[in-house]
């Protein structure tokens, strides 16, 4: 399953040539990420608030076809991959017109101590957030999928 995210473009988020300036799919990726994990009862800011971070590891785009100023975007996410140390979501980003692929890609994160920095266990440390993180995440997991 994955989670649907809808997005305009803005103008401020254009090019001089009229396309949605690239680095703008990694934003709409984060946006589209914290709304999975506020859907799935575990919002980014509770698990800051109790001293994990989740920075990224790595990211991937591929483009395929350019958004311009005031085109209507769905971002599907899902979760890719979810052990104790790190989540990895995969994102697709389509015209909701046309169904026409724009970009689609992967970013993977650590969990860490916001204090030290340091990679966690968080089933470990914080086990029942992990738990939580398990149980309304595996609807948004794609092995989940049929």
């Amino acid at each position: 399953m994955e989670h649907l995210t809808t997005l305009t473009v803005r103008y401020a988020e254009t090019d001089r040539m009229g396309f949605a300036h690239h680095s703008n799919h990694i934003v709409w990726w984060e946006l589209a990420r914290t709304e999975l994990l506020r859907a799935i009862g575990v919002p980014y800011s509770e698990m800051e608030s109790t001293g994990v971070g989740c920075p990224v590891l790595e990211i991937h785009c591929r483009y395929r076809q350019p958004a311009y100023y005031e085109d209507q975007l769905v971002v599907r996410t899902h979760i890719a991959e979810m052990t104790p140390l790190r989540i990895r979501f995969a994102y697709v980003i389509v015209k909701a017109a046309s169904g026409a692929l724009v970009a689609s890609g992967e970013s993977l994160h650590a969990f860490t101590d916001i204090a030290s920095g340091r990679p966690l266990r968080l089933d470990r440390r914080h086990p029942e957030l992990w738990q939580r993180l398990q149980s309304g995440g595996e609807r948004y997991l794609a092995a989940s999928e049929g």
